[in-house]
């Protein structure tokens, strides 16, 4: 994926908060995805990072938006993807806080069951 400018990134399914690990990989490589699921994808992403997410929606096709889009404008892209991955909004989407989460369900579930 890291040799491509652009990436197909889309979800198996379209359901609120369904976001993984395709979106993701995209981001840590450098590669501007094309982003199909989870319709409240700009809830989780600051606007530099969402501004080309969905765009496979009706109103502007992929091809346009891919057209559109100047090195420069691809470049400050990937910059800002980096910065998004290198920051605290990241963390949730992590295998470190999907471990504490973990810890934390069974930890609960063993205290109710005493």
């Amino acid at each position: 994926m890291a040799g491509y400018t652009f990436a197909i990134t889309y979800e198996n399914m379209e359901l609120a908060g369904w976001i993984n690990e395709k979106l993701f990989d995209a981001f840590l490589v450098g590669t501007v995805p094309i982003y199909r699921g989870a319709p409240d994808v700009h809830d989780y992403f600051p606007t530099t990072v969402s501004s080309t997410l969905g765009v496979s929606r009706p109103a502007r096709s992929s091809r346009q938006v891919c057209a559109s889009l100047g090195e420069d404008e691809i470049e400050t892209y990937r910059d800002n993807a980096r910065a998004f991955i290198a920051s605290d909004r990241y963390r949730p989407f992590t295998k470190q806080a999907f471990a504490e989460l973990l810890v934390e369900a069974v930890e609960e579930d063993l205290a109710s069951r005493t």
